[in-house]
């Protein structure tokens, strides 16, 4: 929308400041849609990024941080519903009157704290390294809902050491995150008795 009213009020033909981080899911965004721009207007002119540099490199290296901050943005405090799944097995957990339980593969209420620990976890998951390959294998998917609508899925590859690659719906980027939110995660598969436990016995 700013890029069309741009071009309501200056025309098709002016000179942009322009400098694009890939990797970060707005930018993305944001980047293929000004693509679309120049290509349809020859007019506009990009600049080149060390002219604006001195204006932008602070305000950018906030955007980035503030980006990548955090590797999934919802508000767990209104997260109602997690759904884990390994192939065709799946672990359900539901919030009713504002109590936790597993509801697949069978009912079994659960402590508060095991998925408070889960959520904190989530919301606090740190990136130490992006990483330039997709995972290899996924181990697990995990689905955070709100509402009966999914906000964000957090994609687990291999734990190596006290790390573990991880993928999400909200980037196309590959992430070494540090592995002890898998702590909560653990014990919340164990009390659900499901097969997809087994992948995360020492």
């Amino acid at each position: 929308l700013a890029l069309e009213q741009a071009i309501i009020d200056n025309g098709t033909s002016w000179k942009a400041g322009y400098v694009y981080v890939p990797g970060i899911a707005p930018l993305d965004r944001r980047h293929a849609a000004w693509e679309d721009i120049k290509a349809a207007n020859p007019g506009i002119e990009e600049q080149d990024e060390g002219s604006i540099e001195s204006f932008c490199n602070c305000a950018l290296r906030l955007i980035v941080d503030q980006e990548k901050k955090r590797l999934l943005d919802f508000q767990r405090t209104e997260c109602n519903r997690i759904e884990f799944t390994k192939g065709k097995n799946k672990v359900i957990c539901q919030k009713t009157d504002g109590r936790w339980q597993i509801t697949q593969p069978k009912l079994i209420p659960i402590s508060t704290k095991d998925v408070d620990d889960l959520l904190f976890g989530i919301d606090t998951i740190k990136i130490e390294q992006e990483l330039e390959l997709p995972l290899e294998e996924i181990s697990l998917q995990i689905e955070f809902s709100v509402a009966s609508e999914t906000v964000v899925t957090l994609r687990l590859g291999q734990a190596k050491g006290n790390f573990v690659a991880v993928s999400n719906s909200l980037s196309t980027q590959t992430y070494l995150v540090d592995n002890r939110f898998l702590r909560p995660v653990k014990s919340i598969l164990q009390k659900s008795s499901s097969k997809i436990y087994s992948v995360w016995q020492d």
